[in-house]
């Protein structure tokens, strides 16, 4: 579902972010299918430019699934605004994965999260 769908008006500052109408279900199609790269898009989109956090947290989940670095290590940023013990063994899984694909930051959180 594209801003004009979901009846949201984009933020103004976040237009780098905005996925066209007609791009949108492309994206949908190419995420759904296993690209962390669209999935990663999508979320931007829906959290930034939208303003939409629970349709963007569905797309950050699908980016973090598929492999995405950055979504990984945002994802488990969010597992830990939880503070449940469950989300946070699961960023702690979120954060080793970003680690294993070469971002550094993610090294740092998990030293930060640690039991």
């Amino acid at each position: 579902m594209s801003a004009t769908e979901a009846g949201k008006a984009p933020v103004m500052g976040n237009q780098a972010f905005l996925i066209s109408d007609k791009e949108s279900p492309k994206l949908q199609r190419e995420a759904l299918t296993g690209s962390a790269k669209s999935a990663f898009r999508l979320y931007q989109h829906y959290a930034f430019a939208v303003n939409d956090m629970s349709e963007g947290l569905y797309w950050l989940v699908i980016a973090s699934e598929n492999g995405h670095a950055i979504a990984q290590q945002n994802y488990a940023y969010h597992l830990m605004q939880e503070q449940t013990a469950r989300s946070r063994q699961r960023a702690r899984f979120w954060i080793r994965e970003s680690a294993k694909r070469g971002n550094k930051a993610a090294l740092e959180l998990l030293d930060e999260i640690k039991d």
